[in-house]
This record gives structure tokens, C-alpha cells and sequence, in this order.
């Protein structure tokens, strides 16, 4: 059952962002996601700006974490916007509720930077963070919809190499930028946020005169061989619903244990915007619940708080 708090913002977005989504620059969306930038932290956790392989990153750690075992996250933003200080509040609330650092990527970002740029920079402190002697088992790859396009773009690519990570998991990711699942269309009306347009505009300033079958950039269409356990979380009512599907399906063609959570009305990354949600509370309680369960191929569910900090 929708909460009430869901039911209004979703009718709230329907209303005052849904019908900008394909209308405001990209300049106005950064400086709209840099508004919602929260610098606080609670008592116990603590940030670390850095570099890994030329890539900025920055390190959420409570006070519970392991070193050696990580969550590495992909932030979201169509690929034009976004950083670790405008998720900054989510990341916080991710590792405080999996008692895991949290890395996250500062990776360059279209137009300015187009494909391979940001994913280039992603995959070299990925390669830089194995290398400081994090085992790949050990590390957790996480992003929400662009950021959930380069968790499973750098999955194929470590996949290709015989090296895969520990664990996958993915927020309403945008895994087909030639848009060919069905709820581009039936999901035209229903999605809360964003209009078909809006992935044409984003798709066109990220990938410009590339091939979009490349799994690279489209990794619905990658190779998954050795994949590790997946976890996709999606909205019914989301235009990307078939591109989750879609993935999960891809996934499994080769043996790949996925786990697909489909919330039957709800926003595009609910999870990260609106995260006091009673929805978004229960998606973080399934996220934690999933290393747990793959503790072995992941983390050891002794350094997981046996409640979310919510």
C-alpha cells in the first residue's frame, strides 16, 4: 500500500517537475541538485575527500566500518549532473545503515565531458581502489539511474576480465539509452517525473555520434559472465521500469542470481530524493538485507547494524 507522504509527492511532482523535465538546462538542473547539497554529518561518521586513479572521490565512513569492505557508488543525474555533496545526505544514510564505507565517485560529466570520460574515470578508481589491496569481493558496486548505467557498464567490463566485485546493486537504472523497452511508451503518462524527451536530451549530450548498442553504454546489451549476486529496485510506474526489467532478464541469461524489487507506484530514485519515506525506509531495510543474505560474497553481516539509522 502508497503512503499518504508518497501519494502527495507524487502528485506534487507530477505537477511542478515532470512537466520541466525535458525544458530545464543543465546548468539550472546542477544548480537545483546543488541547492539539496547537505554538508552536516552525524555524530560518528566522518568524510574524506581524496583521489583514487585521478578520480575524485569522497569516502563516507561510520564509525562501525570495516576497512576492508566498501560500498562503491555511482551517483545519478542523467549523466550531466551531480556529485557526492548533492547525495550527500542518502550516501550518509547508506553507510550509517549498512555500517560500510561508502565510496563515491566525483567522475566528469557531459557535455562538457561525454562518453567514455565519466565512465574512464569511475573504472580508474575502481582499478585504483583493488589495487591498495581491496579485494574485489569485498567491494559493492551501487548507483542510482545514471549512476545504476556505469554500476553495471563497469560490471561488463569486469565481467570481461575475469574480475567481477562482490555485489551489484542498482536504483531505477538507466541500462538502454536506445530505448527500446516498451515503457518509454506506456509509461509515458504514469511516470511521476520524467518524459520520454528527457532521456533523448540526456542520451544525445552523454553518448553524442556514439553507437548506443555498445555495452558500454548500453549495458542491457553486455556480457555478464561471473556475474555476482544483483539487486535492482524499480518503480511499476517509471519510464526506466523496462529498462530494470529488461537488465534483470539480461543478467540472468547467464546465470546470474538477480533480484528484482518492483514498488508499484512510486518516483524515479524515491529512495534518494525523498529519503524519510516509508517507502524509501523499507527499500534501504531491503538494500541491507541483501548483503546480509550474500554476506559471503560481499561483507560479514557481523559489521551490519541489526537496525537501519533512519
Amino acid at each position: 500500500m502508497v503512503s499518504c507522504k508518497l501519494r502527495l509527492a507524487n502528485v506534487l511532482m507530477s505537477i511542478i517537475v515532470k512537466p520541466f523535465s525535458d525544458k530545464t538546462s543543465i546548468r539550472m538542473q546542477r544548480r537545483l541538485l546543488q541547492m539539496n547539497a547537505k554538508t552536516t554529518l552525524p555524530i560518528g561518521m566522518t568524510r574524506e575527500d581524496k583521489q583514487l586513479g585521478g578520480t575524485p572521490v569522497s569516502i563516507f565512513r561510520p564509525p562501525q566500518s570495516p576497512s576492508a569492505r566498501c560500498i562503491f557508488y555511482m551517483h545519478g543525474g542523467g549523466h550531466l549532473a551531480g556529485s557526492p555533496d548533492t547525495h550527500a545526505n542518502f550516501l550518509t544514510l547508506l553507510g550509517m545503515s549498512t555500517g560500510l564505507d561508502v565510496i563515491a565517485t566525483d567522475h566528469r560529466l557531459a557535455p562538457e565531458h561525454p562518453f567514455p570520460a565519466g565512465l574512464n574515470d569511475v573504472t580508474a578508481a575502481y582499478d585504483t581502489l583493488i589495487e591498495t589491496g581491496v579485494p574485489a569481493e569485498n567491494i559493492i558496486l551501487m548507483g542510482e539511474s545514471a549512476g545504476g548505467n556505469f554500476v553495471f557498464a563497469l560490471l561488463h567490463e569486469l565481467c570481461s576480465r575475469g574480475t567481477p566485485p562482490g555485489l551489484a546493486i542498482a536504483l531505477s537504472p538507466w541500462t538502454d539509452l536506445t530505448a527500446s523497452g516498451p515503457s518509454y511508451r506506456y509509461n509515458a503518462k504514469a511516470d511521476r517525473v520524467l518524459v520520454p524527451r528527457a532521456f533523448k536530451i540526456m542520451s544525445d549530450a552523454y553518448a553524442p555520434q556514439q553507437d548506443l548498442n555498445n555495452p558500454l553504454i548500453s549495458p542491457v546489451f553486455g556480457d555478464f559472465t561471473g556475474a555476482p549476486p544483483v539487486l535492482i529496485e524499480v518503480a511499476k510506474t517509471e519510464i526506466l521500469f523496462s529498462d530494470a526489467d529488461l537488465m534483470a532478464q539480461r543478467l540472468r541469461t547467464f546465470g546470474t542470481n538477480v533480484d528484482l524489487h518492483v514498488w508499484p507506484d512510486a518516483l524515479h530514485t524515491f529512495q534518494v530524493v525523498l529519503p524519510n519515506l516509508k517507502e524509501s525506509h523499507d527499500a534501504l531495510q531491503k538494500i541491507v538485507d541483501f548483503i546480509k543474505v550474500n554476506s559471503n560474497h560481499a561483507t560479514s553481516s557481523e559489521y551490519l547494524k541489526n537496525d537501519p539509522v533512519l
